[in-house]
């Protein structure tokens, strides 16, 4: 990716506070995130995940000592690369800007998105879905009801 079109996106992305942005052109493989949280601002790739019964795009990005932002965003891909619907989506991201960049409506958690259109999306919209092991801040089928991973529960 070019250094222009880099500090385009990242300028786009600086535009909303804790958040990730993406330019959907591929439903199905998935298209390039930006994230902005905090003061950081970054790039996350696609990863697919190909199931048994049903695919799934994940953008996965663990803490490094040069760069502490972790997140976990994922969906699935569904109506034959019309629909995204997200079943994870961590804790730290409180907005979702999503532009349509494809030639025909998309519809993401239920809501349409014309073509060109940008739209907002907030964790009110997505449902937790299923829950992995390796997410952003540890949550998982496991780890229900605990506070964080160091192993102090709310329930004590």
């Amino acid at each position: 990716m070019e250094e222009q079109e880099k500090q385009r996106l990242f300028e786009i992305a600086g535009k909303y506070e804790d958040c990730v942005y993406i330019e959907v052109s591929s439903v199905q493989s998935g298209s390039t995130l930006v994230y902005h949280l905090g003061d950081a601002v970054g790039i996350v790739k696609p990863g697919v995940h190909i199931g048994m019964f049903q695919d799934s795009v994940l953008y996965m990005k663990y803490a490094t000592e040069e760069d502490p932002s972790a997140l976990d965003f994922r969906y699935f891909p569904k109506g034959f690369g019309d629909v995204m619907e997200t079943y994870n989506w961590s804790d730290n991201i409180k907005q979702a800007v999503i532009k349509n960049q494809r030639g025909h409506s998309l519809i993401f958690n239920h809501e349409e998105i014309a073509p060109g259109e940008t739209k907002v999306f907030t964790p009110v919209t997505h449902r937790q879905g299923l829950f992995s092991p390796d997410c952003y801040n540890g949550k998982s089928l496991f780890t229900m009801g605990e506070e964080d991973c160091s192993g102090t529960s709310e329930n004590k």
